[in-house]
Protein backbone atom coordinates (compact mmCIF):
# COMPACT_ATOMS: atom_id res chain seq x y z
CA UNK A 1 0.00 0.00 0.00
CA UNK A 2 2.38 2.70 1.15
CA UNK A 3 4.97 1.86 -1.49
CA UNK A 4 2.34 1.93 -4.22
CA UNK A 5 1.09 5.30 -3.00
CA UNK A 6 4.62 6.70 -3.04
CA UNK A 7 5.01 5.43 -6.60
CA UNK A 8 1.77 7.10 -7.72
CA UNK A 9 2.77 10.40 -6.08
CA UNK A 10 6.20 10.20 -7.74
CA UNK A 11 4.69 9.61 -11.20
CA UNK A 12 2.21 12.47 -10.69
CA UNK A 13 5.01 14.79 -9.57
CA UNK A 14 7.05 13.95 -12.66
CA UNK A 15 4.03 14.59 -14.86
CA UNK A 16 3.49 17.98 -13.23
CA UNK A 17 7.15 18.88 -13.77
CA UNK A 18 6.94 17.95 -17.47
CA UNK A 19 3.77 20.01 -17.86
CA UNK A 20 5.39 22.95 -16.10
CA UNK A 21 8.47 22.74 -18.32
CA UNK A 22 6.24 22.56 -21.41
CA UNK A 23 4.22 25.59 -20.31
CA UNK A 24 7.37 27.55 -19.51
CA UNK A 25 8.68 26.78 -22.99
CA UNK A 26 5.42 27.94 -24.58
CA UNK A 27 5.46 31.14 -22.53
CA UNK A 28 9.09 31.83 -23.44
CA UNK A 29 8.42 31.25 -27.15
CA UNK A 30 5.33 33.47 -27.06
CA UNK A 31 7.20 36.17 -25.19
CA UNK A 32 9.95 36.10 -27.82
CA UNK A 33 7.35 36.27 -30.61
CA UNK A 34 5.75 39.32 -29.00
CA UNK A 35 9.16 40.92 -28.52
CA UNK A 36 10.07 40.28 -32.16
CA UNK A 37 6.71 41.63 -33.32
CA UNK A 38 7.22 44.84 -31.35
CA UNK A 39 10.49 45.41 -33.23
CA UNK A 40 9.16 44.59 -36.70
CA UNK A 41 7.20 46.70 -39.16
CA UNK A 42 3.89 44.86 -39.76
CA UNK A 43 3.54 46.00 -43.39
CA UNK A 44 6.99 45.20 -44.76
CA UNK A 45 8.44 42.79 -42.22
CA UNK A 46 11.51 45.02 -41.87
CA UNK A 47 12.97 46.14 -38.57
CA UNK A 48 11.13 49.19 -37.23
CA UNK A 49 11.99 52.47 -35.49
CA UNK A 50 11.85 50.82 -32.04
CA UNK A 51 14.51 48.33 -33.15
CA UNK A 52 16.60 51.15 -34.59
CA UNK A 53 16.47 52.95 -31.25
CA UNK A 54 17.49 49.71 -29.54
CA UNK A 55 20.43 49.32 -31.92
CA UNK A 56 21.48 52.91 -31.29
CA UNK A 57 21.32 52.42 -27.52
CA UNK A 58 23.39 49.23 -27.71
CA UNK A 59 25.92 50.83 -30.06
CA UNK A 60 26.50 53.71 -27.68
CA UNK A 61 27.88 51.21 -25.17
CA UNK A 62 30.73 50.20 -27.45
CA UNK A 63 33.13 52.58 -29.16
CA UNK A 64 33.90 52.41 -32.86
CA UNK A 65 37.28 50.96 -33.81
CA UNK A 66 40.02 53.53 -33.31
CA UNK A 67 41.98 52.30 -36.30
CA UNK A 68 40.99 51.63 -39.85
CA UNK A 69 42.63 49.24 -42.27
CA UNK A 70 42.66 51.78 -45.10
CA UNK A 71 42.85 55.56 -45.18
CA UNK A 72 39.37 55.82 -46.74
CA UNK A 73 37.68 53.02 -44.79
CA UNK A 74 34.67 53.77 -42.59
CA UNK A 75 33.88 51.69 -39.51
CA UNK A 76 30.17 52.21 -40.14
CA UNK A 77 27.97 54.10 -42.56
CA UNK A 78 24.51 55.46 -41.77
CA UNK A 79 22.15 55.88 -44.72
CA UNK A 80 18.72 57.52 -44.82
CA UNK A 81 16.43 56.72 -47.75
CA UNK A 82 13.23 58.64 -48.49
CA UNK A 83 10.91 57.85 -51.41
CA UNK A 84 10.37 60.99 -53.48
CA UNK A 85 6.82 62.35 -53.75
CA UNK A 86 5.23 59.21 -52.34
CA UNK A 87 2.06 61.13 -51.55
CA UNK A 88 1.38 61.19 -55.29
CA UNK A 89 1.36 57.38 -55.29
CA UNK A 90 -1.25 57.23 -52.53
CA UNK A 91 -3.32 59.97 -54.14
CA UNK A 92 -3.12 58.45 -57.61
CA UNK A 93 -3.44 54.76 -56.85
CA UNK A 94 -5.00 54.68 -53.39
CA UNK A 95 -3.49 53.64 -50.06
CA UNK A 96 -3.85 49.86 -50.58
CA UNK A 97 -1.81 50.06 -53.79
CA UNK A 98 0.58 52.47 -52.06
CA UNK A 99 1.16 49.84 -49.38
CA UNK A 100 1.97 47.29 -52.07
CA UNK A 101 4.48 49.70 -53.59
CA UNK A 102 6.12 50.19 -50.17
CA UNK A 103 6.37 46.42 -49.71
CA UNK A 104 8.03 46.10 -53.11
CA UNK A 105 10.43 48.96 -52.37
CA UNK A 106 11.34 47.23 -49.11
CA UNK A 107 12.06 44.02 -50.99
CA UNK A 108 14.18 45.91 -53.52
CA UNK A 109 16.20 47.67 -50.84
CA UNK A 110 16.83 44.45 -48.96
CA UNK A 111 17.94 42.67 -52.13
CA UNK A 112 20.55 45.36 -52.87
CA UNK A 113 22.17 45.29 -49.44
CA UNK A 114 24.70 42.86 -48.01
CA UNK A 115 23.71 40.13 -45.59
CA UNK A 116 25.23 41.92 -42.57
CA UNK A 117 23.66 45.33 -43.32
CA UNK A 118 20.63 46.38 -41.26
CA UNK A 119 17.53 47.84 -42.94
CA UNK A 120 14.77 49.63 -41.01
CA UNK A 121 11.45 51.18 -42.00
CA UNK A 122 11.21 54.18 -39.71
CA UNK A 123 8.28 56.07 -41.24
CA UNK A 124 5.65 55.93 -43.92
CA UNK A 125 8.06 56.20 -46.86
CA UNK A 126 11.35 56.54 -45.01
CA UNK A 127 13.99 53.90 -44.42
CA UNK A 128 17.29 53.77 -42.56
CA UNK A 129 20.26 51.56 -43.33
CA UNK A 130 23.27 50.72 -41.20
CA UNK A 131 26.25 49.53 -43.24
CA UNK A 132 29.05 47.84 -41.34
CA UNK A 133 32.69 47.36 -42.36
CA UNK A 134 32.64 49.08 -45.73
CA UNK A 135 36.17 48.74 -47.07
CA UNK A 136 36.29 51.97 -49.11
CA UNK A 137 34.25 55.08 -49.85
CA UNK A 138 33.91 53.77 -53.38
CA UNK A 139 32.22 50.77 -51.77
CA UNK A 140 29.76 53.13 -50.07
CA UNK A 141 29.03 54.85 -53.36
CA UNK A 142 28.53 51.53 -55.11
CA UNK A 143 25.94 50.36 -52.59
CA UNK A 144 24.05 53.67 -52.56
CA UNK A 145 24.03 54.01 -56.35
CA UNK A 146 22.84 50.42 -56.66
CA UNK A 147 19.94 51.22 -54.33
CA UNK A 148 19.00 54.38 -56.24
CA UNK A 149 19.09 52.61 -59.59
CA UNK A 150 16.98 49.70 -58.35
CA UNK A 151 14.32 51.90 -56.74
CA UNK A 152 14.03 53.97 -59.92
CA UNK A 153 12.99 50.96 -62.02
CA UNK A 154 9.24 50.54 -62.77
CA UNK A 155 7.63 48.74 -59.85
CA UNK A 156 5.37 45.87 -60.84
CA UNK A 157 2.47 44.83 -58.68
CA UNK A 158 0.47 41.77 -59.71
CA UNK A 159 2.37 41.59 -62.97
CA UNK A 160 1.69 45.11 -64.17
CA UNK A 161 3.38 48.46 -63.71
CA UNK A 162 2.06 50.17 -60.62
CA UNK A 163 4.37 53.11 -60.14
CA UNK A 164 7.57 54.82 -61.16
CA UNK A 165 9.36 56.17 -58.11
CA UNK A 166 12.73 57.57 -57.14
CA UNK A 167 14.46 58.11 -53.81
CA UNK A 168 16.68 60.66 -52.12
CA UNK A 169 19.49 59.39 -49.92
CA UNK A 170 21.67 60.91 -47.21
CA UNK A 171 24.93 59.38 -45.99
CA UNK A 172 26.96 59.91 -42.80
CA UNK A 173 30.27 58.23 -41.99
CA UNK A 174 31.65 56.90 -38.72
CA UNK A 175 33.99 57.56 -37.05
CA UNK A 176 34.85 60.51 -39.33
CA UNK A 177 31.69 62.43 -38.44
CA UNK A 178 31.22 61.16 -34.93
CA UNK A 179 30.89 58.06 -32.80
CA UNK A 180 27.32 58.55 -31.63
CA UNK A 181 24.79 56.79 -33.81
CA UNK A 182 21.99 59.15 -32.87
CA UNK A 183 24.00 62.10 -34.18
CA UNK A 184 25.03 60.19 -37.29
CA UNK A 185 21.41 59.44 -38.19
CA UNK A 186 20.60 63.13 -37.76
CA UNK A 187 23.45 64.07 -40.11
CA UNK A 188 22.34 61.49 -42.66
CA UNK A 189 18.79 62.81 -42.43
CA UNK A 190 19.96 66.36 -43.13
CA UNK A 191 22.01 65.12 -46.08
CA UNK A 192 18.94 63.33 -47.43
CA UNK A 193 16.98 66.59 -47.40
CA UNK A 194 19.90 68.25 -49.18
CA UNK A 195 19.59 65.63 -51.92
CA UNK A 196 15.87 66.40 -52.22
CA UNK A 197 16.49 70.13 -52.46
CA UNK A 198 19.03 69.58 -55.22
CA UNK A 199 16.70 67.64 -57.48
CA UNK A 200 15.83 64.31 -55.84
CA UNK A 201 16.80 60.88 -57.24
CA UNK A 202 20.34 61.35 -55.91
CA UNK A 203 22.40 61.08 -52.76
CA UNK A 204 24.42 63.47 -50.64
CA UNK A 205 27.10 62.98 -48.02
CA UNK A 206 26.66 64.80 -44.72
CA UNK A 207 28.49 68.10 -44.39
CA UNK A 208 32.12 67.69 -43.42
CA UNK A 209 32.60 64.26 -45.00
CA UNK A 210 35.78 63.92 -47.05
CA UNK A 211 34.29 62.18 -50.07
CA UNK A 212 36.65 63.19 -52.85
CA UNK A 213 36.85 62.29 -55.66
CA UNK A 214 33.33 63.44 -56.51
CA UNK A 215 30.80 61.00 -57.86
CA UNK A 216 28.70 61.71 -60.97
CA UNK A 217 26.25 64.60 -60.41
CA UNK A 218 23.37 62.47 -61.67
CA UNK A 219 23.39 60.56 -58.42
CA UNK A 220 25.16 62.80 -55.93
CA UNK A 221 24.16 66.19 -54.65
CA UNK A 222 26.83 68.78 -55.30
Amino acid sequence: GAAALVGVVSLYTQKLRRQKAHLEKIVAERTQQLRDASLTDPLTGLLNRAKLEQVIAEAEKSAFPRRRRYDDESAAVVVMVDVDDFKKINDGFGHPRGDEVLKEISRILKSRLRYNDMLFRIGGDEFAVLLRHVDTLDGVRTIVERVLHAVAQPILIEGREAAQVTASVGVALAPEQGREFDRLFQLADLAMYEAKLKGKNRYAFAQGADVSPATPPAVRAT
